[in-house]
């Protein structure tokens, strides 16, 4: 034996059946790591269905309409809340000592409800 890495190959000679009884298991913890991270994902998705299913999704945002079809849209029986909302991005250069920050604006019954 000239190099210490020759006791690699007289080792795996001699441990042959451990060795592959620990790629068996690593191979079995892996999937079980794969396997639980699924099923939280699937647990999360079916949580987030399920709440939608009973309570609804409560907000939506719509660009780019006028007057009317924004009456028309709040004039809707399940409509609970409906109003307009405005901002200034902080990309066009607003700041507050040399912080950029973004300007928004809402309606007064829109602002009310979320005091």
């Amino acid at each position: 034996m000239k190099h210490y890495l020759d006791l690699v190959s007289i080792s795996n000679k001699v441990h042959r059946r451990q060795s592959r009884m620990t790629r068996i298991c690593i191979v079995l913890a892996v999937f079980l790591v794969a396997v639980m991270f699924g099923l939280a994902d699937m647990y999360l998705k079916s949580m987030t269905d399920e709440t939608r299913h009973q309570t609804g999704d409560w907000h939506c945002k719509i660009t780019a309409i006028d007057e009317k079809t924004s009456e028309y849209i709040a004039a809707r029986p399940e409509i609970d809340l409906s109003g307009w909302q405005g901002n200034i991005p902080a990309e066009i250069g607003c700041t507050v000592a040399d912080q950029p920050f973004l300007l928004q604006g809402l309606t007064r019954q829109y602002f009310l409800k979320f005091i």
